[in-house]
């Protein structure tokens, strides 16, 4: 079907119902449906807005970041990104463990902007933060090694990330996705244990 506006005339006050009328809205509304180049595109459903206090069942997003052991001073490791296909707030939780005596610092990202930073630590550090997004906003998370040595072990980087409603309105379900590079993959059995 073809999308056709509808123009003002048609639907005044004391206008005529006619049968090109009830065509037109027939087909717009499958033209919607259908996808339709010149139709109206559908907006996902808002999420509810995530608390504090989400329960850990209603984990959307995993993932793991490994940063290699390199020669280099404050060398770090991007992830890549998770695309949020729905507005709204989104429990963040995002680790860095270190290793050994190399201390490792988390940083969260959305939209290529820096917006929370972790501790450095040799051990393990935490943020846990609610962040408002929008459809096709991006969050990915940095991996950076905070030391002055030329040596780094190998560290890594955890990023969860939930919502308090993860089915949103049936059947349609598309809360996100990811692309996967060598460096960062989905995990779902990582335990966010930390």
């Amino acid at each position: 079907m073809t999308f056709r506006l509808i123009s003002p005339t048609e639907t005044a006050i004391g206008s005529p119902i006619s049968q090109s009328l009830m065509q037109t809205l027939r087909d717009n509304q499958l033209a919607i449906e259908g996808g339709d180049s010149d139709a109206p595109k559908i907006q996902p459903a808002a999420l509810p807005a995530a608390t504090s206090t989400i329960s850990k069942d209603h984990r959307i997003f995993t993932g793991k970041l490994t940063r290699n052991g390199v020669n280099d001073t404050n060398s770090g490791a991007l992830s890549d990104e998770f695309y949020a296909a729905r507005a709204g707030t989104y429990y963040v939780h995002a680790v860095s463990e270190g290793a050994g005596t190399s201390k490792s610092q988390v940083r969260i990202l959305k939209n290529g902007t820096q917006t929370h930073i972790g501790s450095a630590s040799t051990g393990t550090a935490e943020i846990n933060v609610q962040i408002t997004l929008s459809p096709r906003d991006r969050i990915r998370i940095q991996l950076v090694t905070t030391d002055t040595q030329t040596t780094h072990p190998v560290g890594h980087g955890y990023l969860f990330i939930y919502v308090n409603n993860p089915l949103g309105d049936a059947p349609n379900h598309d809360i996100g996705n990811y692309d996967l590079v060598s460096s960062f993959y989905v995990m779902t059995n990582i335990p966010d244990t930390f």
